[in-house]
C-alpha cells in the first residue's frame, strides 16, 4: 500500500470517529437536559397531587357538613310544624 492510501484510510477513520464522538456528546447533553426537565415536571406533578389530595379532603368534609345541615333542616321543619299545629279554618262545619 502506498502512503496516500494509508493516509486516506487513517483520515477516514479519524473523521468517522470524530462524527461518532460528537454525536455521542450531543446525545449525552440532550439526555441530561431532558432528564432535568422531566425532574421539574415530576416535581410539578407531585405538587398537583398534593393539592388534589387537599381538595379531596375538603370535599369529604363539605359532604359531611352538608349531610349534617340537611338533617338539621329536616328536624327544624318537623319542629316548626309541631309548633304551628294544624292550619286554622275560617268556617267550621257542625
Amino acid at each position: 500500500m502506498t502512503p496516500d492510501v494509508i493516509g486516506t484510510i487513517i483520515a477516514f477513520f479519524g473523521a468517522v470517529a470524530t462524527l461518532f464522538g460528537g454525536s455521542f456528546l450531543l446525545m449525552r447533553r440532550l439526555e441530561a437536559r431532558i432528564d432535568t426537565r422531566f425532574d421539574q415536571v415530576d416535581k410539578r406533578f407531585e405538587k398537583v397531587d398534593k393539592r388534589f389530595d387537599q381538595a379531596d379532603k375538603r370535599m369529604t368534609q363539605l359532604e359531611s357538613d352538608i349531610r349534617a345541615v340537611a338533617a338539621d333542616v329536616v328536624e327544624l321543619k318537623i319542629s316548626v310544624a309541631r309548633i304551628e299545629g294544624t292550619p286554622p279554618t275560617l268556617l267550621r262545619a257542625r
